[in-house]
Protein backbone atom coordinates (compact mmCIF):
# COMPACT_ATOMS: atom_id res chain seq x y z
CA UNK A 1 0.00 0.00 0.00
CA UNK A 2 1.23 3.48 -0.91
CA UNK A 3 0.91 6.64 1.12
CA UNK A 4 -2.02 8.89 0.27
CA UNK A 5 -0.91 11.84 -1.92
CA UNK A 6 -2.38 14.26 0.59
CA UNK A 7 -0.54 12.49 3.44
CA UNK A 8 2.72 13.54 1.78
CA UNK A 9 1.66 17.19 2.20
CA UNK A 10 1.26 16.81 5.96
CA UNK A 11 3.64 16.98 8.92
CA UNK A 12 3.97 14.49 11.76
CA UNK A 13 5.19 14.52 15.35
CA UNK A 14 6.51 11.13 16.46
CA UNK A 15 7.26 10.60 20.18
CA UNK A 16 9.06 7.46 21.41
CA UNK A 17 11.54 6.97 24.27
CA UNK A 18 13.29 3.80 22.98
CA UNK A 19 16.14 4.72 20.64
CA UNK A 20 16.02 1.70 18.29
CA UNK A 21 12.23 1.83 17.78
CA UNK A 22 12.36 5.60 17.33
CA UNK A 23 15.06 5.46 14.64
CA UNK A 24 13.34 2.58 12.79
CA UNK A 25 9.96 4.34 12.73
CA UNK A 26 11.50 7.64 11.75
CA UNK A 27 12.99 6.06 8.60
CA UNK A 28 9.54 4.75 7.69
CA UNK A 29 7.51 7.86 8.57
CA UNK A 30 9.69 10.30 6.65
CA UNK A 31 8.70 8.43 3.46
CA UNK A 32 5.03 9.08 4.22
CA UNK A 33 5.08 12.70 5.43
CA UNK A 34 6.35 16.04 4.20
CA UNK A 35 8.25 16.45 7.49
CA UNK A 36 8.62 14.46 10.72
CA UNK A 37 9.52 15.93 14.12
CA UNK A 38 10.99 13.58 16.74
CA UNK A 39 10.48 13.69 20.51
CA UNK A 40 11.96 11.33 23.12
CA UNK A 41 9.32 11.86 25.86
CA UNK A 42 5.95 13.52 26.38
CA UNK A 43 7.38 16.82 27.65
CA UNK A 44 9.67 17.15 24.66
CA UNK A 45 6.82 16.11 22.36
CA UNK A 46 4.53 18.79 23.80
CA UNK A 47 7.15 21.50 23.22
CA UNK A 48 7.62 20.31 19.63
CA UNK A 49 3.85 20.39 19.11
CA UNK A 50 3.67 23.98 20.37
CA UNK A 51 6.55 24.97 18.09
CA UNK A 52 5.57 23.19 14.85
CA UNK A 53 1.81 22.50 15.14
CA UNK A 54 2.04 19.17 13.24
CA UNK A 55 -0.96 17.73 11.43
CA UNK A 56 -0.77 14.25 13.02
CA UNK A 57 0.78 13.06 16.30
CA UNK A 58 1.98 9.45 16.72
CA UNK A 59 3.15 8.55 20.20
CA UNK A 60 4.01 5.73 22.55
CA UNK A 61 1.93 5.73 25.74
CA UNK A 62 4.46 4.66 28.37
CA UNK A 63 7.32 7.19 28.53
CA UNK A 64 9.45 8.82 31.24
CA UNK A 65 9.11 12.45 32.43
CA UNK A 66 5.65 12.83 30.82
CA UNK A 67 3.69 9.89 29.45
CA UNK A 68 1.67 9.92 26.22
CA UNK A 69 -1.67 10.40 27.99
CA UNK A 70 -0.50 13.57 29.78
CA UNK A 71 1.00 14.88 26.55
CA UNK A 72 -2.19 14.12 24.58
CA UNK A 73 -4.34 15.83 27.22
CA UNK A 74 -2.18 18.97 26.99
CA UNK A 75 -2.30 18.89 23.17
CA UNK A 76 -6.10 18.49 23.16
CA UNK A 77 -6.36 21.53 25.46
CA UNK A 78 -4.38 23.54 22.89
CA UNK A 79 -6.38 22.19 19.95
CA UNK A 80 -9.34 19.85 20.57
CA UNK A 81 -9.31 18.98 16.86
CA UNK A 82 -5.73 17.65 16.92
CA UNK A 83 -5.22 14.14 15.46
CA UNK A 84 -3.39 11.70 17.77
CA UNK A 85 -2.58 7.99 17.34
CA UNK A 86 -1.11 5.90 20.16
CA UNK A 87 1.22 2.94 19.76
CA UNK A 88 0.68 0.65 22.73
CA UNK A 89 1.10 -2.85 24.15
CA UNK A 90 -1.84 -5.18 24.88
CA UNK A 91 -1.17 -4.78 28.60
CA UNK A 92 -1.86 -1.01 28.55
CA UNK A 93 -5.63 -1.38 29.08
CA UNK A 94 -5.94 1.34 31.71
CA UNK A 95 -3.99 3.74 29.48
CA UNK A 96 -6.19 2.89 26.51
CA UNK A 97 -9.35 3.77 28.43
CA UNK A 98 -7.84 7.15 29.32
CA UNK A 99 -6.86 7.64 25.66
CA UNK A 100 -10.40 6.87 24.47
CA UNK A 101 -11.81 9.31 27.03
CA UNK A 102 -9.51 12.00 25.60
CA UNK A 103 -10.96 11.43 22.14
CA UNK A 104 -7.78 10.39 20.34
CA UNK A 105 -8.11 9.12 16.78
CA UNK A 106 -7.04 5.54 17.48
CA UNK A 107 -4.26 3.22 18.55
CA UNK A 108 -2.00 0.59 17.02
CA UNK A 109 -0.83 -2.35 19.13
CA UNK A 110 2.74 -3.62 19.28
CA UNK A 111 4.29 -5.17 17.31
CA UNK A 112 3.14 -2.58 14.79
CA UNK A 113 1.59 -3.81 11.57
CA UNK A 114 2.89 -1.23 9.08
CA UNK A 115 0.03 -1.87 6.69
CA UNK A 116 -2.56 -1.12 9.41
CA UNK A 117 -0.65 1.98 10.46
CA UNK A 118 -0.55 3.27 6.89
CA UNK A 119 -4.26 2.54 6.46
CA UNK A 120 -4.94 4.63 9.56
CA UNK A 121 -2.68 7.46 8.36
CA UNK A 122 -4.27 7.48 4.90
CA UNK A 123 -7.72 7.62 6.53
CA UNK A 124 -6.69 10.61 8.69
CA UNK A 125 -5.15 12.32 5.66
CA UNK A 126 -8.53 12.12 3.89
CA UNK A 127 -10.31 13.44 7.00
CA UNK A 128 -7.89 16.39 7.24
CA UNK A 129 -8.21 17.04 3.50
CA UNK A 130 -12.02 17.11 3.72
CA UNK A 131 -11.99 19.35 6.78
CA UNK A 132 -9.64 21.84 5.14
CA UNK A 133 -11.66 21.86 1.94
CA UNK A 134 -14.77 22.61 4.02
CA UNK A 135 -12.93 25.44 5.77
CA UNK A 136 -11.74 26.84 2.44
CA UNK A 137 -15.26 26.61 1.03
CA UNK A 138 -16.65 28.37 4.11
CA UNK A 139 -14.06 31.16 3.77
CA UNK A 140 -14.99 31.52 0.09
CA UNK A 141 -18.67 31.69 1.02
CA UNK A 142 -17.86 34.28 3.68
CA UNK A 143 -15.94 36.37 1.13
CA UNK A 144 -18.93 36.21 -1.24
CA UNK A 145 -21.24 37.24 1.62
CA UNK A 146 -19.00 40.18 2.55
CA UNK A 147 -19.04 41.41 -1.05
CA UNK A 148 -22.84 41.77 -0.94
CA UNK A 149 -24.20 45.32 -0.83
CA UNK A 150 -27.17 44.20 1.28
CA UNK A 151 -26.88 43.25 4.93
CA UNK A 152 -27.12 39.46 4.61
CA UNK A 153 -27.64 36.65 7.13
CA UNK A 154 -27.89 32.89 6.59
CA UNK A 155 -29.71 30.68 9.10
CA UNK A 156 -29.38 26.94 9.63
CA UNK A 157 -32.79 26.25 11.16
CA UNK A 158 -32.94 28.85 13.96
CA UNK A 159 -29.20 29.45 14.36
CA UNK A 160 -27.19 32.10 12.46
CA UNK A 161 -24.71 30.26 10.24
CA UNK A 162 -23.14 33.30 8.59
CA UNK A 163 -23.71 37.05 8.41
CA UNK A 164 -21.71 39.56 6.41
CA UNK A 165 -19.82 42.71 7.43
CA UNK A 166 -22.66 44.96 6.28
CA UNK A 167 -25.09 43.10 8.56
CA UNK A 168 -22.73 43.58 11.52
CA UNK A 169 -22.31 47.28 10.65
CA UNK A 170 -26.08 47.76 10.50
CA UNK A 171 -27.23 45.52 13.36
CA UNK A 172 -24.07 44.96 15.47
CA UNK A 173 -24.44 41.17 15.96
CA UNK A 174 -25.71 37.95 14.39
CA UNK A 175 -28.87 36.84 16.20
CA UNK A 176 -31.01 33.74 15.91
CA UNK A 177 -33.99 33.64 13.57
CA UNK A 178 -36.69 33.74 16.26
CA UNK A 179 -35.15 36.85 17.83
CA UNK A 180 -34.76 38.50 14.42
CA UNK A 181 -38.44 37.90 13.60
CA UNK A 182 -39.51 39.30 16.97
CA UNK A 183 -37.14 42.28 16.90
CA UNK A 184 -38.09 43.50 13.41
CA UNK A 185 -41.64 42.09 13.18
CA UNK A 186 -40.74 39.99 10.12
CA UNK A 187 -43.31 37.75 8.42
CA UNK A 188 -41.54 34.70 6.95
CA UNK A 189 -44.50 33.99 4.69
CA UNK A 190 -43.83 37.20 2.73
CA UNK A 191 -40.76 36.89 0.47
CA UNK A 192 -40.44 40.69 0.12
CA UNK A 193 -41.47 43.25 2.75
CA UNK A 194 -40.49 46.59 4.28
CA UNK A 195 -39.51 47.14 7.88
CA UNK A 196 -38.68 50.23 9.93
CA UNK A 197 -35.75 50.04 12.37
CA UNK A 198 -35.58 52.62 15.15
CA UNK A 199 -32.35 53.00 17.12
CA UNK A 200 -31.92 56.71 17.89
CA UNK A 201 -32.32 57.22 14.13
CA UNK A 202 -34.92 55.63 11.87
CA UNK A 203 -33.92 53.49 8.90
CA UNK A 204 -36.17 51.74 6.39
CA UNK A 205 -35.21 48.38 4.87
CA UNK A 206 -36.64 46.28 2.10
CA UNK A 207 -35.98 42.68 3.08
CA UNK A 208 -35.93 39.62 0.85
CA UNK A 209 -36.44 36.16 2.33
CA UNK A 210 -35.20 33.11 0.42
CA UNK A 211 -35.89 29.60 1.68
CA UNK A 212 -32.87 27.76 0.26
CA UNK A 213 -33.88 24.36 1.70
CA UNK A 214 -35.91 22.96 4.60
CA UNK A 215 -32.88 23.78 6.75
CA UNK A 216 -31.35 26.99 5.36
CA UNK A 217 -32.99 30.43 5.20
CA UNK A 218 -31.33 33.51 3.66
CA UNK A 219 -32.48 37.04 4.56
CA UNK A 220 -31.17 40.17 2.81
CA UNK A 221 -31.72 43.70 4.19
CA UNK A 222 -31.54 46.51 1.61
CA UNK A 223 -31.34 49.97 3.20
CA UNK A 224 -33.88 52.10 1.28
CA UNK A 225 -33.87 55.04 3.67
CA UNK A 226 -34.79 57.99 1.47
CA UNK A 227 -32.45 60.83 0.58
CA UNK A 228 -34.69 63.12 2.59
CA UNK A 229 -34.05 60.98 5.67
CA UNK A 230 -30.31 60.66 4.91
CA UNK A 231 -29.78 64.44 4.87
CA UNK A 232 -31.06 64.54 8.45
CA UNK A 233 -28.01 62.52 9.58
CA UNK A 234 -24.60 63.79 10.62
CA UNK A 235 -22.02 62.08 8.41
CA UNK A 236 -19.31 61.77 11.06
CA UNK A 237 -21.22 60.58 14.13
CA UNK A 238 -24.28 59.00 12.44
CA UNK A 239 -26.71 60.77 14.78
CA UNK A 240 -29.21 63.40 13.65
CA UNK A 241 -28.15 66.89 12.62
CA UNK A 242 -29.90 70.24 13.16
CA UNK A 243 -32.25 69.64 10.21
CA UNK A 244 -34.11 67.16 12.42
CA UNK A 245 -35.47 69.87 14.74
CA UNK A 246 -38.65 70.42 12.74
CA UNK A 247 -39.58 66.74 12.99
CA UNK A 248 -39.08 66.85 16.78
CA UNK A 249 -41.35 69.89 17.16
CA UNK A 250 -44.14 68.12 15.30
CA UNK A 251 -43.82 65.07 17.55
CA UNK A 252 -43.60 66.72 20.99
CA UNK A 253 -46.19 69.50 20.81
CA UNK A 254 -48.69 69.05 23.63
CA UNK A 255 -46.35 67.30 26.08
CA UNK A 256 -43.79 67.96 28.79
CA UNK A 257 -40.29 67.51 27.44
CA UNK A 258 -36.91 67.08 29.15
CA UNK A 259 -33.75 67.84 27.18
CA UNK A 260 -29.99 67.72 27.71
CA UNK A 261 -27.27 69.81 26.08
CA UNK A 262 -23.78 68.30 26.18
CA UNK A 263 -20.43 69.85 25.26
CA UNK A 264 -16.94 68.26 25.21
CA UNK A 265 -14.68 70.12 27.62
CA UNK A 266 -11.65 71.80 26.03
CA UNK A 267 -12.25 70.12 22.68
CA UNK A 268 -10.07 72.68 20.84
CA UNK A 269 -7.16 71.58 23.03
CA UNK A 270 -7.74 67.94 21.98
CA UNK A 271 -7.61 68.95 18.29
CA UNK A 272 -4.55 71.16 18.81
CA UNK A 273 -2.66 68.53 20.85
CA UNK A 274 -3.56 65.32 19.01
CA UNK A 275 -4.75 66.52 15.60
CA UNK A 276 -8.18 66.65 13.95
CA UNK A 277 -8.29 62.89 13.08
CA UNK A 278 -8.07 62.15 16.83
CA UNK A 279 -10.72 64.77 17.45
CA UNK A 280 -13.00 63.05 14.94
CA UNK A 281 -12.33 59.72 16.68
CA UNK A 282 -13.42 61.25 20.01
CA UNK A 283 -16.65 62.56 18.44
CA UNK A 284 -17.48 59.17 16.89
CA UNK A 285 -16.72 57.25 20.09
CA UNK A 286 -18.75 59.75 22.10
CA UNK A 287 -21.72 59.24 19.78
CA UNK A 288 -21.40 55.46 20.31
CA UNK A 289 -21.45 55.97 24.10
CA UNK A 290 -24.63 58.04 23.81
CA UNK A 291 -26.30 55.43 21.58
CA UNK A 292 -25.48 52.54 23.92
CA UNK A 293 -26.22 54.43 27.17
CA UNK A 294 -29.53 55.98 26.12
CA UNK A 295 -32.77 54.23 25.16
CA UNK A 296 -33.50 53.66 21.48
CA UNK A 297 -36.35 56.24 21.41
CA UNK A 298 -34.21 59.00 22.91
CA UNK A 299 -33.16 61.44 20.17
CA UNK A 300 -29.52 62.52 19.77
CA UNK A 301 -28.64 65.55 17.64
CA UNK A 302 -25.21 66.95 16.87
CA UNK A 303 -25.88 70.69 16.92
CA UNK A 304 -22.33 71.98 16.61
CA UNK A 305 -18.72 70.89 16.40
CA UNK A 306 -18.63 69.25 19.82
CA UNK A 307 -22.16 69.92 21.10
CA UNK A 308 -24.96 67.35 21.28
CA UNK A 309 -28.64 67.99 22.09
CA UNK A 310 -30.61 65.07 23.56
CA UNK A 311 -34.40 64.77 23.73
CA UNK A 312 -35.40 62.22 26.38
CA UNK A 313 -38.35 60.01 25.49
CA UNK A 314 -41.13 59.72 28.08
CA UNK A 315 -39.23 61.64 30.77
CA UNK A 316 -41.08 64.63 32.23
CA UNK A 317 -39.38 65.31 35.58
CA UNK A 318 -36.13 67.17 36.16
CA UNK A 319 -34.75 64.71 38.76
CA UNK A 320 -34.82 61.78 36.31
CA UNK A 321 -33.34 63.96 33.54
CA UNK A 322 -30.54 65.05 35.89
CA UNK A 323 -29.74 61.42 36.82
CA UNK A 324 -29.54 60.44 33.14
CA UNK A 325 -27.21 63.37 32.38
CA UNK A 326 -24.97 62.59 35.34
CA UNK A 327 -24.80 58.90 34.34
CA UNK A 328 -23.67 59.94 30.86
CA UNK A 329 -21.10 62.32 32.36
CA UNK A 330 -19.62 59.59 34.56
CA UNK A 331 -19.60 57.03 31.72
CA UNK A 332 -17.71 59.43 29.43
CA UNK A 333 -15.21 60.35 32.15
CA UNK A 334 -14.35 56.67 32.74
CA UNK A 335 -14.14 55.77 29.03
CA UNK A 336 -10.71 55.36 27.37
CA UNK A 337 -10.58 57.38 24.14
CA UNK A 338 -7.26 55.82 23.07
CA UNK A 339 -5.71 57.22 26.29
CA UNK A 340 -7.06 60.74 25.66
CA UNK A 341 -8.77 62.13 28.76
CA UNK A 342 -12.25 63.37 27.82
CA UNK A 343 -14.91 64.97 30.02
CA UNK A 344 -18.21 66.66 29.18
CA UNK A 345 -20.44 69.33 30.68
CA UNK A 346 -24.25 69.07 30.66
CA UNK A 347 -27.23 71.37 30.86
CA UNK A 348 -30.69 70.06 31.75
CA UNK A 349 -34.15 71.59 31.41
CA UNK A 350 -37.80 70.45 31.27
CA UNK A 351 -40.84 72.36 30.00
CA UNK A 352 -44.32 71.95 28.55
CA UNK A 353 -44.30 72.39 24.77
CA UNK A 354 -47.33 73.94 23.15
CA UNK A 355 -45.70 75.58 20.14
CA UNK A 356 -42.52 75.98 18.10
CA UNK A 357 -41.66 79.01 20.25
CA UNK A 358 -41.93 76.90 23.42
CA UNK A 359 -39.50 74.38 21.97
CA UNK A 360 -37.03 77.13 21.02
CA UNK A 361 -37.23 78.54 24.56
CA UNK A 362 -36.56 75.07 26.00
CA UNK A 363 -33.56 74.67 23.71
CA UNK A 364 -32.12 78.05 24.77
CA UNK A 365 -32.68 77.34 28.48
CA UNK A 366 -30.95 73.95 28.18
CA UNK A 367 -28.07 75.67 26.41
CA UNK A 368 -27.91 78.30 29.16
CA UNK A 369 -27.70 75.55 31.81
CA UNK A 370 -24.82 73.99 29.85
CA UNK A 371 -22.86 77.25 29.91
CA UNK A 372 -23.54 77.53 33.63
CA UNK A 373 -21.89 74.09 34.00
CA UNK A 374 -18.88 75.31 32.02
CA UNK A 375 -18.62 78.51 34.10
CA UNK A 376 -18.76 76.44 37.29
CA UNK A 377 -15.73 74.33 36.38
CA UNK A 378 -16.81 71.89 33.62
CA UNK A 379 -17.32 68.10 33.90
CA UNK A 380 -20.58 68.69 35.75
CA UNK A 381 -24.36 68.83 35.26
CA UNK A 382 -26.38 72.01 35.81
CA UNK A 383 -30.17 72.37 35.79
CA UNK A 384 -31.84 75.50 34.42
CA UNK A 385 -33.37 77.52 37.24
Amino acid sequence: MEANKYLKKLTCLYVEDEDFIRETFFMMLKRYFKEVFIGTNGKEGLELYKKHNPDIVISDIRMPIMDGIEMAKAIKEIDPKSYIIFITAFSDNEYLKAAIDLGVEGYITKPVDRKKLLEKLNFLANVIKNEREKEELFELLKAIFDSQIEATILFEKNSPKLCNKRFLEEFKECINLDDLIKKFNIDLSKPIQKIEVKNHITKIYEIRIEKLSPVFTLILFNNITTFEDEILLDNLTEVYNRRYFQKIINKVTGSTLCTLMMDIDHFKKINDTYGHPKGDMVLKELAKILKTSLRKNDIIIRVGGEEFFIVLDNVDDIKTAYKIANHLRETIEKYSFEDIKVTCSFGVCCAYINSKEDFEKLYNKTDEALYQAKRNGRNRVEVYK
